[in-house]
């Protein structure tokens, strides 16, 4: 069996339930996702016009990286934990930005509508990710997930009148891992 690391697993994961979230539970079409999918977008965006994109980090921001929960700067999101273990081990914070785009080109909306069924997608973006179940991943190299908890989002309009509406934003979430010491 070839390694595994726990970042591509819990990505794995919360596409897996944002898909069924956004795309199969959804039957109105101003608000059902056409793609869920892990990395950056680069599709056209008015042929899958809303569209989640799913990565570690912030393509934008190089210091939001992982690390063990007491590195100066993490958001806590009110969880207080130690850093080490009794025994050996460490809990880590390992982050992730969900970016999401509502294009609504061409679909004849009002602005009212669109801006109603954008934040609808928005809203159910970040509900979501609170509520992907990863405490049952681990990987080959000691590493296993607990919880993840979205903690900032952005969500802001472009695009325009007539009828031709945008909504680009993101929600960043971090997810709270144990790493052991691998057998020697």
């Amino acid at each position: 069996m070839a390694d595994t690391q726990i970042v591509p697993l819990i990505l794995d994961r919360v596409v897996a339930h944002l898909t069924v979230k956004l795309i199969d539970e959804i039957t109105d079409v101003n608000e059902k996702a056409s793609v869920v999918e892990i990395g950056r977008f680069q599709d056209d965006p008015t042929k899958q016009n809303i569209h989640i994109a799913v990565q570690g980090g912030h393509v934008d921001k190089p210091e939001f990286m992982d690390g063990i929960v007491t590195l100066e700067e993490f958001h806590r999101i009110g969880v207080w934990v130690p850093a080490y273990e009794v025994g050996g081990g460490q809990l880590w914070w390992r982050r992730f930005t969900a970016n999401i785009g509502c294009f609504y080109i061409g679909k004849g909306l009002t602005e009212a509508v669109a801006r109603v069924a954008a934040h609808n997608v928005f809203g159910r973006l970040q509900a979501h990710i609170d509520d992907v179940v990863v405490s049952d991943l681990s990987d080959s190299f000691g590493e296993s997930a607990y919880k993840t908890f979205a903690y900032a989002s952005e969500f802001h309009q472009g695009g325009g009148p007539p009828k031709e509406y945008i909504w680009r934003g993101r929600v960043s979430f971090q997810t709270l891992t144990t790493r052991v010491p691998l057998p020697t």
